[in-house]
């Protein structure tokens, strides 16, 4: 009976520890219009494409990129004409990723 309880104790604090293993272990989601960027030391790993990732934050960092078109649009630009005229432009524009490793790698604010 005393062998069964020790099984029994043994086996629950196995799986307590392999839960406090599996806890360390973040997780992410990547949506189908973002791409994430798995690095680990310093330099880029792979490229993930969408689906749910795990990583340990310790050794590794996945950075999402959104991949979507950001639209940009600058109003009421004021300049002067060639007649010296007071004009006021309005400029739309569009920005998109193409290269998530040179997103995540080149950008000074990944934050925007």
């Amino acid at each position: 009976m005393a062998s069964i309880i020790v099984e029994l104790v043994a086996g629950f604090l196995g799986v307590t520890a392999s839960r406090a293993v599996l806890s360390r272990k973040k997780r992410i989601v990547i949506t189908e219009y973002m791409r994430g960027v798995r690095s680990s030391d310093g330099r880029v790993d792979e490229v993930l494409l969408p689906g749910c990732y795990s990583y340990n934050p310790k050794k590794e960092m996945i950075l999402a990129v959104d991949m979507r078109p950001q639209p940009i649009l600058v109003e009421r630009l004021f300049c002067q004409d060639a007649l010296n005229r007071r004009v006021v432009i309005s400029a739309a524009t569009e920005l998109s990723v193409l290269d998530p490793v040179a997103a995540s790698t080149k950008l000074k604010d990944q934050s925007q």
